[in-house]
């Protein structure tokens, strides 16, 4: 029976006179369940020629340093003793501003880095939805969800509870210049609000593995410098494959299934014609978390805080990550093959 007319235009017009107590845990009631929140580089309009004129700095600037900046202090002359002159700085200067002159112009001795952008980092994954209804929503989300990741030259941008969500770093969409390791997140453009970056409890990472034919890559020696880095982080998800590419969609980190595989046989409606074969088969990778090397893991975490190590050890586990597009087009790609399938009297299970 269809909605009555008087339904649809019925409204809550009480709202506005519930204490203010009350509207806050109703606000608070609908802020979204954990997330997956990818982040990743973006160029900005400042170029590092400008930003060094400006701030009075030379880039690149190294994590070690973040402590003698901070948002208000961005655009600052450094104050003393901020290690601008030692050697080891000079020489990490002199690699990382040869790396990107080579990538840019070919010419690894040359000073055109200084044209290059400055990076900040930014998120797709937009403000929880609420944050637009009224100033009282947003506040609320800005208590819950405060924005992190600053850069040398950005403001924090990424809207990030940091107990509720899992951040989620891909290899292959989070440089805007090329890097061989993920411990180079902080190379030259580090975050600078540290308090962000132990906030996290959860990390999802995507690395390249490699196909199972290379060998088992070293894991474990990419593994303790980003805990370090992080410091606070619970539950280290290893993301083994990543499905669809849709900007600003959603991500969920799932069970590993080999989606490309299902979506075939969904398609085909060849999916359990003997009511024996699997949808999902298993996939094929070159590491599992089974193989993590925990003696390793220690002995890095060991050395690296020179017996008083600043991080404890998570959990792994291991992922893949799906698209909201993708999801659906499983889900409806299955949908067709069991009502295919029922037609035929065979049973469809996943």
């Amino acid at each position: 029976m269809p909605s009555s007319p008087v339904l649809k235009e019925q409204k809550f017009t009480l709202f506005p006179t519930l204490p203010k107590e009350i509207r806050l845990l109703i606000w608070e009631a609908a802020l979204p369940g954990p997330r997956t929140v990818p982040i990743r580089q973006r160029k900005l309009l400042t170029t590092i020629r400008e930003w060094e004129a400006k701030t009075g700095r030379t880039w690149p600037v190294f994590p070690h340093e973040m402590l003698t900046m901070n948002e208000f202090a961005r655009d600052s002359p450094p104050p003393s003793g901020a290690g601008e002159n030692s050697k080891v700085r000079r020489f990490q200067q002199r690699v990382l501003r040869s790396q990107l002159n080579e990538f840019l112009h070919g010419d690894r001795a040359s000073d055109r880095y200084l044209d290059a952008k400055m990076l900040g980092l930014y998120s797709p994954s937009p403000a929880p939805e609420i944050a637009g209804v009224c100033r009282e929503a947003l506040e609320v989300v800005e208590g819950a969800y405060p924005r992190s990741f600053a850069g040398p030259a950005s403001f924090a941008q990424t809207w990030f509870n940091g107990a509720r969500d899992t951040l989620y770093i891909r290899h292959d969409t989070y440089w805007v210049y090329p890097s061989e390791s993920i411990v180079d997140i902080n190379d030259g453009f580090p975050v600078l609000d540290v308090q962000s970056l132990r906030s996290v409890k959860r990390l999802a990472i995507l690395w390249f593995l490699g196909p199972p034919e290379l060998g088992r890559p070293l894991v474990e020696d990419w593994t303790a410098p980003v805990l370090r880095l992080f410091g606070g982080v619970e539950e280290l998800v290893l993301v083994l494959r990543h499905y669809g590419d849709g900007e600003g969609e959603e991500v969920f980190l799932v069970d590993p299934k080999d989606t490309e595989e299902a979506l075939k046989k969904y398609e085909s409606r060849s999916a359990h014609p003997d009511g024996g074969e699997q949808v999902f088969p298993p996939m094929q990778f070159n590491f599992r978390v089974e193989e993590l090397d925990m003696e390793l893991l220690e002995e890095y975490r060991q050395n690296f805080g020179n017996g008083n190590p600043t991080w404890a050890m998570p959990r792994f586990v291991e992922k893949i990550a799906v698209t909201e597009s993708v999801m659906r087009k499983l889900e409806d790609a299955r949908r067709r093959a069991d009502i295919d399938l029922k037609e035929r009297g065979v049973a469809i299970a996943s």
